[in-house]
């Protein structure tokens, strides 16, 4: 689709955190100063407005990018979680119960083949995201005793995790 992308052809930045194609062929490319929806043609800039409740809660994205069963892509932003809902073209801010007062530092998101959103956090360990109150709940403490920091979560055809 390209070959080179610049400032000057529409990125925010040339620092690039994560890239991501979602499932409608869209490039999506979180920057230090805001996201970028590539579809070959042209260059569509997603950034925070404080007026605006539904935009990016901060033009300062993350390393991690996610895209849902429903088409939604899941991004970390330096104040906090969103998904893109592509049905409304917008932003919703998604609730975090952290456990320590560092900022978050996400290391991995991962939907299970039951639709589970799974987050592994750096230093804190491992979040389900309960849908049923639209927040990332701390599973690692039904998990007592776990030893390990958690930096990454994956699942195989068995629907095992490691």
């Amino acid at each position: 689709i390209f070959t080179h992308e610049t400032k000057e052809e529409g990125l925010s930045s040339t620092r690039v955190n994560a890239i991501l194609k979602d499932k409608r062929g869209f490039y999506w490319v979180s920057t230090v100063n805001g996201l970028q929806r590539l579809d070959g043609n042209r260059v569509v800039r997603f950034r925070h407005d404080p007026a605006d409740s539904t935009s990016l809660p901060n033009n300062e994205m993350g390393f991690i990018i996610m895209e849902d069963n429903k088409g939604q892509v899941w991004f970390h932003t330096e104040s906090g979680l969103c998904i893109y809902q592509p049905y409304h073209r917008n932003f919703k801010k998604i609730n975090f119960k952290k456990r320590g007062e560092e900022p978050i530092d996400i290391t991995s998101f991962l939907q299970d083949a039951n639709g589970v959103i799974w987050m592994t956090v750096k230093k804190d360990g491992l979040y389900f995201f309960d849908t049923s109150k639209n927040i990332f709940s701390f599973y690692t403490s039904l998990w007592t005793g776990f030893p390990a920091t958690i930096l990454s979560i994956d699942e195989d055809k068995r629907s095992c995790y490691y």
